[in-house]
């Protein structure tokens, strides 16, 4: 189960904080292919709660702008924009279009 909170911290109106349990596929066979490139799944998971990985999203960076920055304990290695956190925050981002304000997080 995922546990979620937000606080008044941030610029933005608030940090978003939540935790995302592991998962353990029982079950994995590809069954097809989507348009977009990705593979149709057929599974069987379960989730080990004790294996989390902590998530907080604090919008506005006090840099202010669009800015989308992920931080990481290991760093992220490799290209930021194939970093799956970073590519959901841009896509939000990209969705809000030009009204939005202070469209940049801190993830």
């Amino acid at each position: 189960m995922t546990r979620r909170t937000t606080t008044g911290e941030g610029a933005g109106g608030g940090v978003f904080r939540c935790t995302a349990p592991a998962k353990i596929n029982l079950l994995l066979r590809v069954v097809g292919r989507r348009a977009d490139g990705y593979h149709l799944l057929r599974t069987v998971m379960t989730f080990v709660p004790a294996l989390a990985d902590r998530l907080e999203i604090l919008p506005d960076p006090p840099e202010g702008g669009d800015r989308l920055e992920v931080r990481c304990d290991p760093p992220v290695t490799g290209r930021m924009e194939d970093n799956l956190a970073w590519r959901a925050a841009d896509a939000l981002r990209r969705a809000a279009g030009s009204e939005g304000v202070g469209r940049g997080a801190v993830i």
